[in-house]
């Protein structure tokens, strides 16, 4: 894997680069004679639709004639007057012509986007000031405003078909474990440090085994979440009542040593959190000291 990172440039940068330069585009790209190129230039979210369409039209026939793959990732937000807003709110759809145009050749030609500008956009959703997401407040992202590049990088892979001839190794639970029936699905009851839990066990599960979590009230609004669609997806689903604890450094503990025991067993390391009023705070909670 190579990267090409050239700070504060786009891609007419790259493209009027001399050859023989560090950033020349025919040597430093083409030339890499790449299997899948993974684009992203929020330099160039000032530009025009029709400098958007140039630009990105020649990387395409360029990187098809070259055999590669292609994954173009959307820009994050900036500060909002650069982007001809006057708010952090109401935001779902990027104002700019580069962002839609992206969009608009990626569904043209087939290209997977990798769009991490509507996450950015959501985040006042989750009641986050998407400033807040970045370092100097004005165009850097901070370690939490790059996974969202990660995650919706990864997302393009989430439904890839699984080898039907590779055996999915269920997760065993210990035969001590009372069970019980949880709106159809089977139900395995434990303790973590004192506190009770459980976890539901799908009927199909995911390769990956993953799992959702509702941190507190895991028995209200049982339909509203989703958990019932995600079980039917084959996600596992979790709870740990740590009420009594409302999430101070013992509450943390105990969910701490809750996670690392369904790892254990070969559930997937990263949890699914679902929070609902006190979950809310402890989802947060707990994902700010598990990033």
């Amino acid at each position: 894997m190579e990267t090409v990172a050239w700070g504060g440039r786009n891609t007419d940068d790259f493209l009027n680069e001399p050859p023989g330069s560090q950033f020349n585009y025919e040597e430093r790209v083409l030339g890499a004679k790449a299997d899948l190129i993974v684009s992203e230039f929020v330099n160039d979210a000032g530009f025009t639709s029709e400098h958007t369409e140039r630009n990105y039209t020649k990387f395409r026939n360029d990187f098809a004639a070259a055999g590669a793959e292609w994954i173009i990732i959307t820009p994050h937000y900036i500060r909002p007057e650069m982007m001809g807003l006057n708010r952090e709110k109401d935001i779902d759809d990027d104002p700019r012509p580069h962002v839609k145009t992206l969009r608009k050749i990626a569904a043209e030609y087939g290209i997977p986007l990798a769009d991490a500008s509507l996450r950015w956009g959501r985040l006042w959703r989750q009641g986050i000031p998407f400033s807040s997401r970045m370092m100097n407040c004005i165009n850097h992202p901070t370690k939490e405003g790059m996974t969202l590049f990660v995650d919706a990088l990864t997302s393009l892979f989430a439904n890839i078909t699984p080898d039907k001839t590779q055996k999915i190794m269920p997760v065993q639970f210990p035969e001590d474990w009372p069970t019980d029936n949880w709106h159809g699905f089977k139900r395995h009851h434990f303790t973590v440090d004192g506190c009770p839990a459980w976890v539901v066990e799908p009927d199909s599960p995911q390769p990956d085994h993953r799992w959702s979590w509702t941190p507190q009230w895991a028995e209200s609004f049982v339909e509203r979440v989703g958990t019932i669609e995600l079980l039917k997806h084959g996600f596992y689903h979790a709870f740990v009542d740590v009420f009594k604890y409302r999430c101070s450094p013992k509450g943390i503990e105990v969910m701490n040593h809750f996670q690392d025991i369904l790892v254990d067993m070969g559930l997937s390391p990263k949890a699914n959190l679902i929070g609902m009023s006190w979950g809310g705070f402890f989802s947060l909670r707990y994902a700010m000291e598990n990033p």
